[in-house]
């Protein structure tokens, strides 16, 4: 997926929150909590807190790799829930990319979890090389990298940096970052606690449920990452499909079928006529020449979002009619996203490339979505970032029996459904369930996903009464499925805020 990088601006979402001394005197409530380990080190919180919300924030030293004298610094957000009856057990954030910071996504969106945590204390951890952990993995050299050669060198520049302090980039895959987990959870002292991934954070919930499980009461996976999946290779099968979800639902929808005629057709017509002679579209009054691929990826990183889903048959058919209004409006939401990018490759380069087949793996897919989606650019910063292949295992099923709820969105352009039964097979405790109409990260957003992942919380058992939701909810709105398609147009700044907080890599240049 190539990222746009010369059509993009940056967008910087500003938290309301009150100050860490303001928490301090809401009270953190230190009288039921269990008894830290000296590997906590309390510090003020970098980002603040939620407004009205006692929050705690340290760090907890762990080695760099297992038996290393050398140590890193995992930092740590604790938003506590005021009152009695709170559970012992609590909620633990493991956001996705790999890349993304959990205690700052945390501080913005807390309160859209409460419906979710219910009567317990949410923690977030940013993720080794992530966010405020130190050292972290981000790669701020590479942001205005805007071709080829400068983007290689920008690479090269934050892998030099990074290791000149003596940093070892293969420390950061993911069975480290679960041993991280675990460290985390032993040095707050909490007996048990409750696991909720999402995108990547379900690869590493994963392992952690292989090789940390007795601290686990439960776990939720949404858009799920099975560890023995291509995942890079499925990028345009996964895409491909998602598109034609698209397709097929506006041409069995007859409001949309009438007023977007033969839009695949069409569409495939544009992108091939836009690949011989690229359309200039206008961006901050700057013309930027788009590629029938560009337009692809594009509208792949639309697909992420649920709410955006209805106007894709409107946006394209406006497109195709020469009107690029709304196209040059969200293009300023795909710039570089809050990703440690060296954390993402580290993570990615020893675990999925050396498994992918990245040259036959989409050979059924059309070639509009195999040679556009296709992610040969991390193939090629892999060769850069130089870090060695992960153990067999990396690349296996997860077998466990802590209770698990998986959630996946039926628009999904990356981490489909299928993917969620997958992991089913091999656990024995697991319940799935399928937002026909969501997309990726879902799970979080509506009243319905909210209200199951807290009863499965409750009891860790979901029930036919729990998911009697799931068939009409739609994150942010409820509709039929033959009412979904409809000519609202995109909300620019609304889709900016919330590609903000889905894990998305979107690299800093194009390739």
């Amino acid at each position: 997926m190539r990222l746009l990088a010369l059509f993009v601006l940056s967008f910087v979402l500003l938290g309301s929150g009150c100050k860490d001394g303001d928490a301090h005197r809401l009270g953190v409530p230190t009288g039921r909590l269990p008894k830290t380990s000296r590997a906590y080190k309390r510090v003020a919180c970098v980002h603040g807190s939620p407004s009205g919300v006692a929050a705690e924030c340290g760090y907890v030293t762990v080695p760099e790799s297992p038996g290393s004298a050398s140590t890193i610094q995992i930092y740590v957000a604790r938003f506590f829930i005021q009152g009695a009856g709170v559970a012992r057990d609590p909620v633990v954030m493991l956001t996705g990319g790999p890349g993304q910071s959990a205690a700052d996504l945390m501080t913005k969106s807390y309160f859209r979890l409460l419906p979710i945590l219910a009567n317990r204390d949410l923690v977030a951890i940013d993720q080794r090389g992530t966010g405020e952990s130190l050292p972290s993995l981000a790669c701020p050299e590479t942001d205005s990298a805007a071709t080829h050669a400068q983007r290689d060198a920008a690479l090269l520049a934050c892998r030099a940096r990074i290791t000149a302090g003596g940093t070892d980039l293969a420390a950061f895959g993911t069975a480290n970052n679960a041993a991280d987990i675990e460290a985390v959870r032993v040095a707050l002292g909490y007996p048990m606690w409750n696991l909720l991934g999402i995108s990547y954070g379900t690869r590493l919930a994963l392992t952690v449920m292989r090789d940390h499980p007795a601290g686990l009461r439960s776990v939720i996976l949404s858009s799920i990452v099975p560890l023995e999946v291509d995942i890079l290779a499925d990028i345009p099968v996964n895409g491909e499909r998602a598109f034609q979800r698209i397709f097929d639902g506006c041409a069995a929808q007859p409001t949309c079928a009438l007023a977007h005629p033969m839009l695949e057709s069409r569409f495939h017509d544009l992108v091939a006529a836009w690949n011989a002679s690229p359309e200039p579209v206008v961006v901050g009054g700057a013309s930027y020449p788009l590629s029938g691929n560009d337009l692809v990826s594009i509208l792949f990183s639309v697909l992420y979002d649920a709410s955006s889903l209805p106007s894709i048959p409107k946006l394209i058919d406006d497109v195709i009619g020469g009107d690029t209004t709304t196209l040059a409006e969200i293009l300023p939401s795909l710039g570089p996203g809050g990703i440690a990018y060296g954390m993402y490759l580290s993570a990615q380069c020893a675990e999925e490339v050396p498994f992918a087949d990245l040259v036959n793996g989409a050979a059924g897919v059309d070639p509009i979505y195999r040679d556009t989606l296709m992610p040969l650019d991390v193939a090629a910063d892999c060769a850069l970032w130089n870090v060695p292949a992960a153990p067999a295992i990396e690349n296996q099923p997860v077998s466990s029996d802590v209770p698990t709820l998986l959630i996946s969105g039926g628009f999904d352009p990356i981490t489909p459904p299928a993917y969620a039964d997958r992991v089913a097979m091999s656990l024995a405790d697991a319940t799935s369930v399928v937002f026909e109409n969501a997309a990726h990260s879902t799970g979080t957003s509506d009243a319905c996903s909210q209200s199951l992942m807290a009863a499965f919380l409750h009891d860790t058992v979901v029930d036919a009464a729990d998911t009697a939701c799931v068939t009409s909810a739609f994150p942010l709105t409820y509709r039929s499925a033959r009412d979904f398609f409809d000519d609202r147009p995109i909300d620019a700044r609304a889709l900016a805020r919330r590609l903000e907080e889905l894990p998305l890599a979107r690299r800093p240049a194009p390739r």
